[in-house]
């Protein structure tokens, strides 16, 4: 049980630190659903059974976790939206300025069946459309 905790614990601790420090999505989003897992599996493993090996609890960092996965995905759109604000300012088109917020939408449409909170990017889907909008008026 100690080894198998032990395995547990640092390999949660990786995927939380790469979580924090990668600046690759794929990456980042992969470590917290391995994260996921070891916390799942030492809470249906230990915690359930009355051994409470984690502080805080495997629930509450579940639930940290989960909002952070989301967070990767909102950090990427937003990351997009500021490149292509930028490109819009330089855009000598107006289909140029639109193609720059195009891109941010379609990054909208693929994370958004993959959030649980996906409403949290409900602000960024806005603003590129009326970008858009804008652009072609």
């Amino acid at each position: 049980m100690a080894l198998d905790l032990t395995d547990r614990a640092a390999g949660l601790n990786e995927c939380i630190e790469l979580v924090d420090t990668s600046k690759d999505l794929p990456t980042r989003i992969a470590r917290c659903d391995e994260a996921i897992e070891h916390l799942r599996y030492i809470r249906d493993t230990y915690e359930r059974r009355g051994i409470n090996v984690l502080d805080p609890p495997a629930d509450d960092q579940l639930a940290k976790l989960r909002w952070a996965r989301d967070e990767c995905f909102a950090d990427d759109v937003k990351a997009k939206l500021d490149r292509a604000r930028r490109k819009a300012d330089n855009a000598a088109t107006a289909d140029e300025r639109a193609g720059a917020y195009a891109r941010v939408l379609d990054a909208i449409s693929e994370h958004r069946p993959q959030m649980r909170a996906a409403s949290r990017l409900d602000a960024y889907q806005a603003e590129a459309e009326r970008a858009i909008h804008d652009s072609q008026a």
